[in-house]
């Protein structure tokens, strides 16, 4: 199998090892090069041209999100994660708006990027091949729908907020009881997932339905603003009524 070729801009020199020592122990992904500079990362990026770029928001001359704007310009676009060590909802925006595939805070779970890092080049490959859900997976089928009623609602699931929440219907899929007691069933299990804490699950879902309740985008389903576990019930319900919709044709 061909390795996911990934490319890491970080100023923190121990956490680039960090990802190399983790990307070395797991199989499938190598790391082709490493810059603490946004813009000499640009020219590398340019050059070497990797399948995902993973990248801090803190980067001297050329931010994270300027890299990732200006990343999106190349002929070949790999696919990209943008990490933080702060929490920030206009961060989260600024790297929506740019393209983000996908959002990490530090300290990041090594064991699980890896993964991640696939995942993402799985996704975006997908994206530009333009495949359809016949040739899915029940589950990347489930997911795909997940990501795009989250996008009619006005939350992007590439984002964390919508991510977790996307990830919650499909955890609940799985097992049922999860969604009895969300703080130590649901969202520990998030948490674990993606090497975060339970109140950054349950923050950032949080976060994501009152951006889209204030902006109005939830109106036409909710008289007012919906709970964390209001708004996975819905999820769950329209999914289960799209694999009813599925299943009959």
């Amino acid at each position: 199998m061909k390795s996911v070729r990934c490319f890491v801009a970080d100023m923190d020199s121990a956490f680039v090892r960090q990802v190399c020592r983790a990307v070395t122990d797991a199989r499938g992904v190598e790391i082709i090069g490493a810059c603490p500079n946004g813009l000499d990362a640009l020219h590398q990026i340019a050059q070497l041209q990797p399948d995902v770029v993973l990248a801090d928001i803190q980067l001297p001359e050329l931010d994270g999100i300027s890299l990732l704007s200006e990343v999106r310009r190349l002929r070949r676009v790999p696919a990209f994660i943008v990490c933080t060590r702060f929490y920030s909802e206009y961060s989260m925006e600024c790297a929506s708006r740019s393209g983000a595939d996908f959002f990490l805070y530090k300290p990041v779970n090594l064991r699980r990027l890896p993964e991640i890092i696939r995942e993402c080049h799985a996704n975006s490959v997908l994206s530009r091949s333009g495949t359809g859900a016949g040739a899915q997976s029940d589950f990347d089928r489930d997911a795909a729908y997940l990501r795009h009623r989250l996008s009619e609602l006005g939350i992007l699931s590439r984002l964390s907020g919508g991510a977790y929440l996307a990830e919650a219907v499909l955890c609940i899929q799985q097992d049922g009881m999860l969604y009895r007691n969300l703080t130590s069933g649901l969202y520990a299990v998030i948490a674990e997932r993606n090497g975060t804490t339970v109140s950054r699950v349950e923050r950032a879902m949080r976060n994501a339905i009152s951006i889209a309740y204030d902006r109005g985008s939830l109106s036409g389903v909710f008289a007012e603003k919906p709970t964390n576990k209001q708004f996975i019930a819905y999820l769950l319900r329209a999914l289960e009524e799209r694999l009813a919709e599925f299943v009959e044709l």
